[in-house]
């Protein structure tokens, strides 16, 4: 088996476990929780730290800086609270093994997908030549580039 393989391997059960010991909502919210954040924090802060600037009267590049920073640690927030929320109820329902079960599997997927991303950036760009040769000889790296590009693709296709 190729160390490529192994790398992915130990990745994905890290991200397995870390997901098991956080559970799913935790693990799901704060990574959905993350990119909304991002979503909304890209399409606002500018019109945002506009108004703050005439408000305050500050200066207005500094007021989108500071509008982008609190808006995406308060979505976050947000986010990794409802998560917690979510958590503590599944424990409270007696439904603790399935909320880990479940962040488990999305822990694994994650940790799965982001090794696609990185795989299929090193290929794209020819970063790392060295490598090239290990991950086309990979018996994993195909399957987790082609699904981090396609869903990467719908993305773009939006």
């Amino acid at each position: 088996m190729p160390y490529i393989d192994l790398l992915i391997i130990v990745i994905v059960l890290i991200f397995a476990g870390k997901g098991f010991w956080k559970g799913f909502f935790n693990e799901a919210l704060t990574f959905v929780g993350f990119f909304v954040a991002l979503f909304v924090t890209a399409a606002a802060y500018r019109p945002l730290g506009q108004m703050l600037a005439g408000l305050l009267n500050f200066n207005p590049p500094l007021s989108s800086v500071i509008v982008f920073v609190l808006l995406f640690i308060l979505i976050t927030f947000a986010f990794g609270l409802a998560g917690q929320v979510l958590t503590k109820a599944t424990k409270k329902l007696k439904l603790s093994s399935l909320n880990r079960t479940f962040g488990a599997v999305f822990g694994g997927l994650k940790g799965a997908f982001i090794c696609g991303i990185f795989m299929a950036v090193l290929m794209e760009k020819k970063l790392f030549v060295s490598l090239t040769g290990p991950i086309q000889n990979s018996a994993l790296a195909p399957y987790l580039m082609g699904w981090a590009n396609a869903v990467l693709g719908l993305f773009n296709a939006s």
